[in-house]
């Protein structure tokens, strides 16, 4: 399965946030919120750029173990 559409809607629900925020009274709990953001934002980060890689690596071995299985029945 793909990954890529828990990423994007991750990113959605992050500008949906910021988009929804009440500029109109910064306050306490304004700044807190941003800083919130901010953090998730580095999480999603973090772990998109951790994770992608390994999935990309199974992906490849999981197509490469099908063209396999297609060759052998093939043969």
């Amino acid at each position: 399965t793909s990954i890529d559409a828990y990423w994007c809607i991750s990113a959605c629900c992050l500008i949906l946030s910021i988009l929804k925020l009440d500029y109109k009274n910064i306050g306490f709990m304004f700044y807190l919120t941003i800083m919130g953001q901010i953090i998730i934002l580095i999480i999603c980060v973090y772990l998109f750029v951790k994770k992608r890689p390994d999935y990309a690596i199974t992906k490849e071995k999981y197509i490469n173990e099908w063209l396999e299985i297609q060759k052998g029945e093939t043969a």
